[in-house]
């Protein structure tokens, strides 16, 4: 993830005086800079999913931060009052999320994510994925 970032973030700046990139053209441009060496991993593919893939996966990272039987644990619950998520633990969800599903967020977006329910967060990971044409119905 570090190298896909670091590429990234120098195509941005060798980039930037030229045109303007969107977030959807960043993975490429990424990937098209990454060289691969002995040194080097080959660069990151960024996954494919299904809308019921993403909806699995994240019912996978909340049954991590719920504080209650997994019984319990649906997409549709509440995550302060039906699964006691504290704010700090809604944070890890949003960063394991980011990670997870490599997802590329503007910097006016990055720190405004505060999920009610696991429902919203997949949600908001399915219509990103959407957006960089990662999402396969």
């Amino acid at each position: 993830m570090s190298l896909l970032r670091s590429a990234a973030q120098t195509a941005l700046r060798t980039h930037t005086h030229t045109r303007t990139l969107t977030r959807t053209q960043l993975p490429v441009l990424a990937a098209a800079t990454a060289r691969r060496t002995l040194y080097l991993p080959a660069p990151v593919v960024l996954p494919r999913l299904t809308k019921f893939q993403v909806d699995e996966q994240v019912l996978t990272l909340l049954h991590d931060y719920a504080n209650v039987d997994e019984s319990q644990v649906k997409l549709h619950s509440n995550l302060v009052l039906g699964l006691l998520v504290d704010s700090l633990d809604r944070y890890g969800l949003y960063v394991d999320l980011v990670e997870k599903f490599m997802l590329i967020v503007d910097d006016e977006r990055r720190f405004t994510r505060d999920f009610k329910s696991g429902r919203e967060a997949a949600d908001w990971v399915a219509a990103l994925m959407e957006e960089d044409g990662r999402l396969v119905y």
